[in-house]
């Protein structure tokens, strides 16, 4: 009976840490893409004005930075809240 119920606790640990990372990385990626298009949309619909004052390397090169600090930060901090 000791070695059953061991088992079941330990599946049974498996079975939630399996659907946690699974839901982490569904949830994750999904406000991840969802943030990108807000970004892009934005991007697109500013002025032509402000495209003329910033060079183009400067505004590629933050673009991508705050992206990648988007995507490392979300995840790591939805894995502190679970």
């Amino acid at each position: 009976m000791y070695w059953m119920t061991l088992g079941l606790l330990q599946f049974g640990y498996w079975a939630v840490m399996a659907s946690k990372y699974y839901c982490i990385n569904y949830i994750c990626l999904k406000s991840n893409e969802s943030l990108h298009n807000n970004m892009m949309i934005s991007l697109l619909r500013s002025p032509t004005s402000y495209f003329d004052k910033v060079q183009t390397g400067h505004l590629i090169n933050r673009f991508s930075n705050d992206l990648s600090l988007m995507d490392t930060n979300l995840a790591s901090a939805f894995i502190d809240n679970l």
